[in-house]
């Protein structure tokens, strides 16, 4: 960061504090956009095509039902929490603000990918019965 820091300070731009957060935040935003089109754009559209030409009916059920958006997203607010508590000074308004903000997006999407699990356990266990049952 004291690099990053020099750098501006020789193209003649003042840092202050205020500054310095702008710089933060932008470089965590410009990351996060940047995770978001790799995973999004990249990844995830790959995996779709894949299991859409999959004669693998379990990839089928897995893209129908959003778990590996879902996981991407939880990727996503994990990228900005280490981020934040990398970028910041801990203990900071800004770095409590950023990192609680991160952590309940974590918290939601971890949740809404688990019930997307669910789900897919659950079609995938109505759609092949068990063997034999346990009596």
């Amino acid at each position: 960061m004291q690099e990053l820091i020099a750098q501006v300070e020789e193209l003649g731009i003042e840092i202050n504090h205020t500054t310095s957060l702008v710089i933060i935040f932008g470089i965590i935003f410009l990351t996060a956009i940047i995770v978001h089109f790799i995973l999004h754009k990249v990844v995830l559209r790959a995996f779709e095509k894949r299991a859409q030409a999959s004669s693998h009916l379990w990839l089928q059920i897995i893209t129908q039902n959003k778990l590996f958006h879902r996981l991407a997203f939880t990727l996503q607010g994990i990228i900005v929490n280490v981020q934040a508590v990398l970028w910041l000074q801990k203990g900071s308004e800004a770095a409590e603000i950023l990192t609680t903000c991160a952590k309940l997006w974590v918290m939601v999407y971890a949740l809404l990918s688990f019930f997307s699990l669910l789900d897919v356990i659950l079609i995938c266990r109505r759609k092949w019965p068990p063997l034999h049952s346990c009596r």
